[in-house]
């Protein structure tokens, strides 16, 4: 089959031939370092007594980097089948890049198809079909280079949560960092490294699609003073064009002396609890109270129905979910359930009730036991 190709006013490249037209858009030529460039890939079937499956996932190489973000199936204005593919390319240095970009069609024909349907043939992958790879015609990307220092590129947010800044000596304290946001992953190891002090980190990532949130858990234990050091990262987001920073603010942790433990009187003590369970709710640590508190404190029994119940917020019942899913891990899948909810492409579109949520975990709970 002979292709004949068209290069018509950027973006949009078309590839015709008897029985598809394909055209590619793409969203920017000259994006900077790490900047995501969307290339929307249109598909329109024209002849109809032929079938074919199509794929477009190009790969990432050392000049770019690739993800795949979503295919689906549509009508074109004239009633044609249409398949679009979206792919999100990011450069990984300046300069001149020219992607060698192609789609696969598989052909195949009504005959073959009634013949599959029909139990002619045993297995889907016997069903013949002619393979092809058709070539994009050429885009050239003209790659800017960030400022020095840049670490983040796209458009990020970063919180911090501590559970307490007062403590015994050799006091845990359980600190979170979150960073999400749309644009390139980011690739930052820690948040923290504080010398003198025993410090404990766990992280997870949660993806969908160019969205990306990282979570930093830490535990800290000190038997002095000690400050957590002021977070700077330098970010850029292109749908600005602006330099952006993200920081948090310095913390000092304070350390009670003995003779100031014993004057600290009962009520007072109940009413930093109370505070610090509101903050963190049983599980601001996640995964590493999971870990490390039964092993320091083996006597200490929770009722986790009890733990569910007292979550006032999706953000506490996933927290606590987190924790308890080390113990009972047919919890793991309502811990996916809430992160979609609260964190996913269409966050905060879904609707899920807290009251029954948690009837439901308590529900798996009992069970189990």
């Amino acid at each position: 089959m002979n292709y004949a190709v068209f290069l018509f006013f950027f973006p949009l490249l078309l590839i015709a031939s008897p029985d598809f037209s394909a055209n590619l858009q793409v969203s920017n030529t000259r994006p900077v370092v790490k900047e995501a460039v969307l290339l929307k890939l249109y598909i329109t079937l024209r002849n109809t007594k032929k079938f074919y499956r199509f794929q477009f996932q190009p790969s990432s190489t050392k000049e770019y980097r690739t993800l795949f973000l979503e295919s689906f199936k549509t009508k074109s204005s004239n009633g044609n089948d249409e398949i679009l593919f979206h792919v999100a390319l990011f450069p990984l240095h300046q300069g001149k890049i020219t992607p060698k970009l192609s789609f696969t069609a598989e052909e195949t024909t009504q005959d073959e198809v009634k013949k599959f349907v029909t139990g002619s043939a045993d297995e889907l992958t016997d069903l013949r079909t002619k393979k092809q790879t058709i070539p994009l015609p050429p885009v050239t990307f003209n790659v800017a280079p960030l400022a020095k220092g840049t670490k983040l590129v796209g458009d990020f947010t970063l919180t911090q949560q501590l559970d307490k800044t007062t403590i015994k000596p050799n006091e845990q304290v359980n600190m979170l960092f979150t960073l999400a946001g749309r644009g390139y992953p980011p690739e930052i190891s820690e948040m923290l490294n504080i010398s003198k002090t025993q410090l404990y980190t766990d992280h997870e990532t949660f993806h969908d699609k160019l969205f990306t949130k990282k979570i930093y858990r830490y535990a800290l234990i000190t038997d002095h003073n000690v400050t957590i050091p002021s977070i700077h990262m330098k970010a850029y987001n292109p749908a600005n064009k602006r330099y952006y920073t993200l920081q948090t603010e310095p913390i000092s942790i304070r350390v009670l002396s003995q003779k100031k433990q014993n004057k600290t009187s009962f009520p007072i003590d109940r009413i930093n609890l109370k505070n610090t369970l509101n903050i963190i709710v049983f599980a601001l640590a996640g995964i590493l109270l999971a870990i490390f508190l039964p092993l320091k404190h083996k006597n200490i029994h929770t009722n986790p129905r009890k733990m569910i119940a007292r979550s006032k917020t999706f953000h506490e019942l996933l927290h606590t979910t987190i924790f308890l899913s080390k113990m009972y891990p047919e919890l793991e899948k309502y811990q996916q359930i809430l992160e979609t909810h609260l964190y996913g492409y269409n966050s905060g579109k879904t609707e899920l009730s807290l009251r029954k949520f948690k009837r439901k975990i308590i529900r798996q709970l009992e069970s189990h036991t």
